[in-house]
């Protein structure tokens, strides 16, 4: 299992960088999918990461309609 405060700021920045509409696929590469959804679940229920669902060409993407900008400190992702 990886640091799940590390996968958080690697979703944050993920998602930072990316258009407004994004596939997930890149990080359930990058961290498991195992982990991604556990980390993103906790940020959704907090609140830090609010999203839509998109459907383009019969695919599903997630679009990004706020993305929070306070600190994880005290959230548990472990």
């Amino acid at each position: 299992m990886q640091n799940g405060r590390e996968i958080a700021y690697s979703i944050l920045e993920y998602f930072a960088n990316q258009g407004p509409t994004f596939n997930f696929q890149p990080m359930i590469t990058k961290h498991g999918a195992h982990d991604f959804h556990r980390v993103m679940g906790i940020l959704l229920q907090r609140g830090m990461i609010v999203l839509k669902i998109v459907a383009i060409q019969s695919s599903t993407y997630y679009e990004i309609t706020e993305l929070g900008k306070g600190f994880m400190l005290g959230l548990n992702f472990d």
